[in-house]
């Protein structure tokens, strides 16, 4: 769901699923699969678009009026019906289990940061650094290349 506080961290899941079906167009070569050139080049572009308001928001995720590099909620809400369009055209190699994330963002980084100074003493033998890494260790084991995504769903 996208809404006012969420919109960057909903553009960024977003993002990832373009990513990956890009990767898997360019994994089967889309004139194997019938997956058209423009297909491909607005999955490339929605995700240029998509890639510079989430660099131009840093650690702002709030939506802003379309204020950070241009995407409204309108365009993001018409991004992601773009999306269901495209993943039914992929449906034989790819699909989005709803309501799971799978895919670590930058974006987790900073309330970690935050927390490991009240938790670090506790859980992490008095060091910030040491509770912020084992946050993203923990998550590692879910972790995979795009490449790799890509091949899963074949």
């Amino acid at each position: 769901k996208i809404g006012d506080g969420n919109f960057v961290y909903a553009m960024s899941k977003l993002c990832q699923f373009y990513m990956i079906a890009e990767a898997v167009v360019e994994v089967l070569d889309a004139n194997h699969i019938k997956f058209s050139v423009d297909n491909l080049k607005l999955i490339r572009e929605r995700i240029s678009e998509m890639q510079t308001h989430i660099t131009a928001a840093g650690n702002d995720g709030k939506y802003h009026g379309g204020s950070h590099a241009g995407i409204s909620m309108a365009e993001l809400n018409e991004i992601s019906t773009e999306w269901e369009n495209l993943e039914d055209k992929l449906k034989s190699y790819v699909h989005v289990a709803k309501g799971i994330s799978i895919c670590y963002t930058p974006l987790h980084a900073h309330p970690w940061v935050e927390q490991s100074f009240g938790r670090c003493l506790l859980e992490s033998h008095g060091s910030p650094k040491g509770y912020v890494l084992q946050q993203i260790v923990r998550r590692f084991k879910n972790s995979m290349s795009t490449r790799k995504a890509a091949l899963a769903h074949l």
